[in-house]
């Protein structure tokens, strides 16, 4: 039976090229080439891609609005969601006893777990600040150019806003590797006069009930705004596995599919991890070295995909072993979208 593949654009780093590969290709029409091995190729373990675990904590409500409303679910909801996109989520009830080590880190600055090995990664979110407020606007009229007068109703505009931080901790050693400010608000407004049930004194709906619900959605576009930077702490890993050559270009089978995460559009990084020799230390330590930038096009198999090069000189660079990892980047729609979300 036929089968297609991931096809994948490549950009060389190094050439500082861009080598655009075509949308689809048939992996039958390439011959196998002969490719060296890294130096440092990835274990069976490794090979076997097994998703990252990680245990997400609920978001801490520090701000008494955010307490009193419980708007830290909507923060945590989000984390979950974007996580669950590449990695594999721990119930953090099994992990008690991991958040408190966690938060016994945070006051002393140093620490471990010696506990089960639940998770490859913690992350830690809490919200320092919520607020809100309403403003409402008189009716008015005016008079346009041809004469008629026009009647503009009562109105009021609501605003909510949240601040906090997010931090991705390494286990076991419980290292922090990352502690991202989150910021996000939300606005709405409505015609007043549809409402004519709102107390005369306020004019404005104050209830818990409306203020929760902007303060959540505050709260979860403070998550949507740092998605990339959350997401590429947990990107999938896979390696090159065998190189063919064709007319037009050479493609490279990788081992990253849908069942890690791999999806149309989506950017991989290719780079190479060497030993090298710390001239201080005189110890060996791991090297990474970028080798490309590629995109995944229309075509996404369970397990694997491949890569096409169009630049001969660039693809006798990669090797058997060398990884590949998902970075997720954000879209122009998302840059634009988040203007709205500050």
């Amino acid at each position: 039976m036929l089968r297609f593949f991931t096809v994948v654009s490549i950009v060389l780093l190094a050439s500082g090229c861009a080598i655009l590969g075509p949308k689809s290709i048939n992996p039958g029409e390439f011959q196998r080439v002969s490719i060296p091995m890294n130096a440092n190729p990835p274990t069976e373990a490794q090979l076997a891609g097994d998703r990252i675990k990680v245990v997400v904590f609920q978001t801490e409500n520090k701000a008494e609005l955010a307490k009193k409303l419980n708007i830290g679910e909507a923060a945590t909801g989000a984390i979950e969601g974007y996580i669950a996109e590449s990695a594999e989520l721990i119930d953090r009830s099994v992990a008690s006893k991991l958040k408190n080590e966690i938060m016994l880190v945070e006051v002393k600055g140093s620490g471990s777990w010696d506990g089960p090995s639940v998770a490859d990664y913690a992350v830690m979110s809490s919200l320092s600040l919520a607020k809100s407020s309403s403003k409402f606007r008189e009716a008015y009229t005016y008079t346009d150019k041809k004469g008629k007068s026009h009647y503009v109703g009562p109105r009021c505009s609501y605003s909510a806003d949240v601040a906090g931080m997010l931090k991705v901790y390494k286990l076991p050693s419980l290292t922090l590797i990352d502690g991202i400010k989150i910021s996000g608000g939300k606005t709405e407004s409505e015609d007043v006069r549809a409402n004519y049930w709102f107390s005369r004194s306020s004019r404005c709906n104050n209830s818990d009930e409306r203020t929760s619900g902007l303060l959540q959605k505050a709260a979860s576009n403070a998550i949507d705004r740092e998605r990339t930077t959350l997401q590429n702490h947990f990107s999938p890993k896979g390696y090159i596995t065998e190189r063919r050559g064709g007319k037009g270009g050479d493609i490279f089978k990788i081992s990253l599919g849908s069942i890690n995460g791999a999806d149309k559009g989506l950017s991989v990084e290719i780079h190479r991890e060497e030993m090298v020799v710390n001239p201080l230390t005189k110890k060996s330590e791991s090297e990474v070295i970028p080798l490309g930038i590629a995109e995944i096009t229309d075509q996404v198999e369970d397990h694997y995909s491949w890569i096409f090069i169009g630049d001969k000189e660039g693809a006798n660079k990669l090797m058997l072993g060398d990884t590949v990892t998902i970075l997720f980047k954000t879209s122009l729609f998302e840059k634009m979208a988040n203007f709205t979300k500050q």
